[in-house]
Order: C-alpha cells, then structure tokens, then sequence
C-alpha cells in the first residue's frame, strides 16, 4: 500500500484490518500487505521544501522496492 499522506491520516488504517480479513478468507494469511508512505504525523505537512524532497524520496523508494 502506498500513500502520500502520513500513515495516520491515509486510507491505510482504515483499509489495512479489511485486507488482514480478506486475505484470511482466501486462505492466503501468509502473505502480508506492506506500507509505502510517510511515517506517523500530528500535521498534515512539514514545513520545509528540503524535508519534503526527503520523505518523497523515501517514499518513492519503498514504493517500488520489491
């Protein structure tokens, strides 16, 4: 799963429980969604341009490492 908003303000907590119980359905509790985004945030942004470029980076990076 990967999000632009930090983990706390996404669709990640609502959707993560959801695919856990789909998964577990189709007997496939083995395989583990993963998350792809900001970490955990009180504000919505941060502020600075620098750190921005920064946690989109990482972003970007976890997204697409396999």
């Amino acid at each position: 799963w990967s999000q632009e908003e930090h983990k706390n303000q996404g669709f990640w907590s609502y959707i993560h429980p959801h695919i856990d119980c789909v998964l577990q359905h189709l007997n496939l509790s083995h395989k583990k969604l993963s998350y792809a985004g900001r970490a955990v945030s009180p504000s919505t942004a941060t502020g600075s341009k620098h750190i921005f470029k920064k946690e989109y980076a990482k972003h970007m990076n976890d997204t697409f490492a396999f």
